[in-house]
């Protein structure tokens, strides 16, 4: 593979739709917006930093799980990131209306694990269908996606909280780009062009 002979695949373009929907839109807006969004609902900024911070432990561990994704498939453990992502905003959503202790660690531990299961799937489910000596600029410009979303997602994050006052719909429209990057990881389908050593048929 070279970069131009990938671009001309559709494959490529939906792992680019992927990094734009849940890198660009999705953690952007959150990565920007969250403390704000924590002092907002009540609590104090040092209390929502140091979310920021636990969410940190709970990606790095979530990485280090991510070699799941050579025993269950690329598309499989994306999805349960995905899911994990998710239940994390929905208990964003949940906190724009009550208060509740324990739903801001559930937050940063679920988002965390969540992401960290992510990127090493869509990282190695890209190596999977263009894998060779140029993957790096292949995977260069799948990164692209990510600057050309965070450009959008931090600033619409931003620009639905001034509109509405509040960032419900902001966090809703990030539940979307989720499960719309989990689609297209899906019909991507890196499984269908190599199989992960879990898959494979026993010799």
């Amino acid at each position: 593979w070279t970069l131009v002979s990938a671009l001309r695949t559709w494959r490529l373009w939906l792992l680019f739709g992927a990094e734009f929907l849940v890198w660009g839109i999705g953690y952007s807006m959150i990565g920007n917006h969250q403390v704000a969004f924590f002092v907002d609902v009540g609590y104090s900024g040092m209390f929502a930093a140091s979310l920021v911070g636990l969410f940190g432990i709970a990606y790095a561990t979530g990485n280090v799980f991510g070699s799941i994704s050579d025993r269950l498939g690329r598309e499989v453990t994306y999805t349960l990131g995905t899911l994990l992502a998710l239940f994390a905003l929905a208990m964003l959503l949940i906190l724009s209306y009550t208060q509740n202790s324990a739903l801001p660690y559930l937050y940063a531990v679920a988002y965390g694990l969540g992401g960290g299961l992510i990127t090493p799937s869509i990282t190695a489910g890209a190596a999977d269908l263009f894998h060779g000596k140029n993957f790096g600029a292949i995977f260069g410009f799948l990164t692209a996606g990510f600057g050309v979303g965070g450009f959008i997602g931090a600033w619409l994050g931003g620009y639905v909280h001034d509109v509405t006052g509040r960032y419900f719909w902001a966090f809703a429209i990030v539940m979307v780009a989720y499960a719309g990057s989990c689609l297209l990881m899906w019909l991507a389908a890196p499984g269908k062009v190599r199989l992960v050593a879990g898959k494979a048929p026993k010799p």
